[in-house]
Formats: structure tokens, sequence, C-alpha cells
């Protein structure tokens, strides 16, 4: 530093940048949702077992407490959903200009996921066991079709980011 309190190029310290190309950065992103679709459903058929077990506790006191327990776990798989739902639109908006592929699979199962996450939310106030479970055994139903669209997905980029 001068006198004047000014820098001099010595004083600066360098500052590497790594980057990554779009296309590669979309496509780890893909790949981490298909890592969380297979979580989200095995998430989804132990919620809907251990959710009909806390039907059959013995007492409404015994299922409220096994159900308030429950729903911490309830609230972060909703926010899952809710984010995959967005990735997944977001993507699929970037590479055709609307979450639509060929088939509109894109637009129905995020509109599928979209109506489970709120359904799991009004079940979850209503405290009812077998409601939840029933809806996260629908979850599981979307879910077992979204590695498809990834894959979709997937092609979709490769032809968005023809390779140079």
């Amino acid at each position: 530093m001068t006198a004047s309190g000014e820098r001099t190029p010595g004083d600066l310290e360098l500052v590497e940048v790594l980057t990554v190309k779009p296309q590669d950065l979309l496509l780890s992103v893909l790949d981490e949702a298909a890592a969380a679709v297979s979580a989200l459903e095995r998430a989804a058929s132990r919620l809907g077992r251990e959710l009909r077990a806390v039907q059959r506790g013995t007492g409404r006191k015994s299922r409220a407490g096994a159900l308030c327990s429950r729903r911490r776990e309830l609230d972060e798989y909703v926010l899952s959903l809710g984010s995959l739902a967005s990735l997944t639109n977001s993507i699929a908006t970037m590479v055709s200009g609307s979450p639509t592929d060929e088939g509109g699979g894109a637009s129905a199962l995020i509109s599928d996921l979209s109506r489970h996450r709120a359904a799991v939310i009004t079940a979850q106030g209503a405290e009812d066991p077998i409601a939840l479970a029933d809806i996260v055994e629908e979850v599981r139903g979307t879910l077992r079709r979204w590695p498809e669209l990834l894959t979709s997905l997937r092609r979709s980029l490769s032809a968005c980011f023809p390779s140079a």
C-alpha cells in the first residue's frame, strides 16, 4: 500500500474461480434429483408403514403423540417434494420453454406431486394417519415415474447444449 492509502498490484491477492459448463451443472442437478427420487420413494414406503402402525396404536392420546413425533419428518418430506417439483419445473421450462414434453409428462407429474404435497399438508393438519399413509403411498406411484422424466430432460439438455 502506498503512503496515500492506495493499493498497489502487489497488495492484491490471487483469487481463483472454478467454473463449470452450464450443461455439466444442470446434468449434475439431474443426477442429484435422481438420487433424491430414490430416497423419497424409500421414505414414502417407510412413512406409509409407520403411519398405518400409528393408527393401530392404543388410544387417541397415543396416536396423537406418535403423529406429533413424525410431524417434523413429514414437514421435511413435503419440503423435499416441493423442491423436486420446483427443480424439475425449472429445468423443463429451460429446455422447452414450458414444463411440458412431447406427451405432457413433465407438466402432469409436477402437477401430481404438487397435489400430493398439498394433500399431505391438509391430512397432517387433520391428524389423520390413514389419510397420510394413503397419500404417501400415492406419492410413491408418482415418484416411480420420475426417473423416466429425468432421463427425458437429460436428453433435452444435451440437445440444448451441443458439444463444441
